[in-house]
């Protein structure tokens, strides 16, 4: 145990050498200098050396009589003060990993929409931010940093209570407590903006309800609640189902009735439980390209980016990279699972509950295709590691006794957690650090990072360094020829070029083939030929690249539409309308598809809509020109002239007007 302890230390120190490689997960003390190194040293040979020194004392093997309930509650409360403290001042003051500015930016600006898999935690977000926080951008931060450590709290209090039902020795609920409590998912907790922490939070609890169920210290039923929180909190959560079923189940007359039946019996049944899913699986793959994009690409394709697909190197360097930042003492937990009792572990129900949430946890993060890149998308896979460590650690002190002096393995495996942890934490309170760790992941995937770039430049316009601004923006123009392949190809098609636009919008999708724009701007350029088969599915792609987009729901829309789907189309318009209010093509599209329906009602209800947005001293120009043309479909000339006059203050084409003004003589608006 001390050799492979020892083994993970001076990975750890050769991997901090090596930033820019694909070592992510374990080259944190890069960004620290020599003095990182030392501590890790330091820390990484005291260690071992106190716990060696603590395992050769005569008492060191021996319990201490009846557990002492009062000093473990003690122990465990001053253990979750300093974890709660340290939750605090060590909060994360920048936010580059993840979506940390975009969930900030969406709470703030207490958006109309968000995406289904967003809805549960930002119900609760708002929620605190209307009850707890002025409605600000500091507010707003508070709420989420708030919200994580929070959830960080529960979590630590949860383990430590669980703890106490489900070991007789307070050194085993202290080793599971640390255990599970310095895992590398626990960054969520320090401060930390995302979306994730409550669906942690609901995974943790999953898994504790699971063994005190399967214990008899709760009902069985109770583990319901935490798996309906987990699939609230985020559609991951599905995967705990066959976990849930199987503890619910082995604690009910059914479950039991179903243990006693013959091998054929279950064999039937087990199969029907593979099959139906993995034919669902195939079917939305073959025809839904939001669940396709979703995933990584199994092999090479059109969509696989910087040539990462399932078995490429760089995918499986990521796995190995998330799994070890999630347990870092996960090389020795394996090697202590040799000495223990394997095959008769996995006969008991706990045993078999915790391989049934782990490994479909596992595989998940595998085959999900992390949209930023696995270095930065990090919080999106980690409940992964939840499982994973329970099932270690709960097997760590559980069956201590099996082997002799494996009590040590448990504070080796929690040293390497806290050892790996501190730099991670560290990171993203000192902002030099978090640039540069966010330029070095950004590297490792430079497509996926594209479109969040403005973050960075926005943190430096924001401490006036604009010279840094400028560099960036020039390397970024430099870097990325597609931007301007796009914005080339929009102006060629406003100028009526559109096969030279299309050309543009090939080579920017064979250079990155996660450019969704590209993607639907070709969907509107078979349209524009006609080709609606083909339009719809350059649109479909687009959709599946970039899901619940309000300018993807127009094209899409307009896809169908051509295609003679007109109800497909209107769902997706007006759902492009309650993503963003404001969205003028979609009535533009609603309002002739109402008239060519001759739905009269629905016609006048959305101008009526036109005209509220229009009045406004704020309105966008082409509310104000829509309101003007309704006015002139309704022969009503005065108030047509006073639309289009405020339209052109605010910068309508007067040329517009003109051709108006040619087709309609009463019209007077430009002498």
């Amino acid at each position: 145990m001390f050799a492979t302890h020892l083994f993970v230390v001076a990975g750890l120190l050769v991997c901090s050498f090596f930033p820019d490689l694909r070592l992510w997960g374990v080259s944190s003390y890069a960004y620290f200098g020599w003095y990182g190194r030392l501590f890790l040293v330091v820390v990484g040979l005291v260690t071992p050396a106190v716990v060696w020194w603590y395992s050769r004392l005569p008492h060191a093997e021996r319990e201490s009589g009846p557990t002492n309930d009062r000093l473990y509650a003690i122990v465990a409360a001053l253990i979750l003060s300093l974890f709660v403290l340290a939750f605090y001042i060590f909060r994360a003051r920048t936010h580059f990993l993840g979506d940390g500015y975009l969930v900030l930016a969406k709470l703030q600006e207490v958006t109309h929409f968000v995406q289904p898999w967003q809805a549960g935690p930002f119900l609760v977000q708002q929620w605190l931010y209307r009850t707890l926080g002025e409605i600000t951008p500091e507010g707003a931060l508070f709420v989420l940093q708030f919200l994580s450590v929070a959830c960080g709290a529960v979590i630590l209090l949860a383990v430590a209570a669980s703890a106490r039902f489900l070991f007789s020795s307070n050194r085993d609920r202290l080793v599971f407590l640390l255990g599970m409590g310095s895992g590398g998912y626990m960054l969520l907790f320090f401060g930390y903006l995302e979306n994730y922490p409550l669906f942690v939070l609901s995974v943790v609890l999953f898994v504790l309800c699971g063994l005190l169920a399967l214990r008899g210290v709760i009902d069985w039923w109770a583990i319901g609640i935490p798996s309906v929180l987990a699939v609230l909190f985020h559609p991951f959560g599905v995967v705990l189902l066959p976990a849930a079923i199987y503890a619910m189940a082995s604690r009910t007359v059914v479950g039991r009735w179903f243990a006693a039946r013959g091998s054929k019996i279950k064999w039937i049944v087990g199969s029907i439980l593979v099959v139906v899913p993995v034919v669902a699986f195939v079917y939305l793959y073959m025809t839904n390209y939001v669940f396709r994009l979703a995933l990584v690409p199994v092999f090479l394709d059109r969509f696989t980016v910087d040539g990462y697909h399932m078995f490429s190197f760089k995918h499986i360097a990521d796995y190995c990279n998330l799994l070890l930042q999630l347990l870092p003492g996960l090389p020795l937990l394996l090697v202590a699972g040799f000495f223990l009792p394997v095959r008769e572990m996995f006969r008991q129900p706990i045993y078999r509950f915790l391989l049934l949430a782990a490994v479909p946890c596992l595989l998940a993060a595998f085959v999900i295709e992390p949209k930023l890149g696995m270095p930065r998308d990090w919080d999106l896979l980690c409940f992964a590691g939840v499982p994973l460590a329970a099932l270690l650690f709960f097997a760590l002190a559980d069956k201590r006794a099996a082997i002799r002096r494996l009590g040590p393995t448990g504070v080796l495996a929690i040293a390497l957690c806290v050892l790996l942890l501190v730099p991670r934490v560290t990171t993203q309170v000192l902002p030099s650090k978090a640039i540069a760790l966010f330029d070095n992941l950004s590297d490792l995937d430079r497509h996926r990072n594209r479109s969040v770039q403005d973050v960075v430049f926005l943190h430096f316009e924001r401490q006036g360094d604009t010279a840094e601004v400028e560099r960036r923006r020039a390397a970024f123009r430099e870097e990325f020829p597609d931007v301007a392949w796009v914005e080339q190809g929009i102006a060629l098609g406003k100028q009526g070029e559109a096969d030279s636009a299309a050309v543009l919008y090939r080579k920017t999708i064979e250079y990155n083939p996660s450019h969704s724009v590209a993607w639907a701007n070709l969907g509107v350029y078979f349209i524009y030929l006609e080709q609606y088969d083909s339009a719809l599915t350059y649109m479909r792609i687009a959709n599946g690249i970039n899901p619940y987009n309000w300018s993807t729901y127009n094209n899409l829309g307009l896809a169908y539409y051509a295609n003679g789907d007109t109800e497909r189309a209107e769902r997706l318009w007006l759902k492009a309308i309650e993503m963003n209010p404001d969205n003028v093509r979609a009535r533009d599209h609603l309002g002739k598809l109402y008239q060519a329906q001759e739905r009269v009602e629905d016609y006048l209800n959305l101008q009526f809509e036109i005209f509220e947005l229009a009045s406004g001293d704020d309105a966008p120009v082409k509310y104000i020109q829509m309101l003007g043309d309704l006015h002139l479909s309704r022969a009503d000339y005065h108030s047509a002239a006073e639309a289009y006059r405020r339209a052109l203050e605010k910068g309508l084409d007067t040329a517009y007007v003109r051709q108006k003004q040619a087709e309609h003589p009463q019209l007077r608006v430009i002498d």
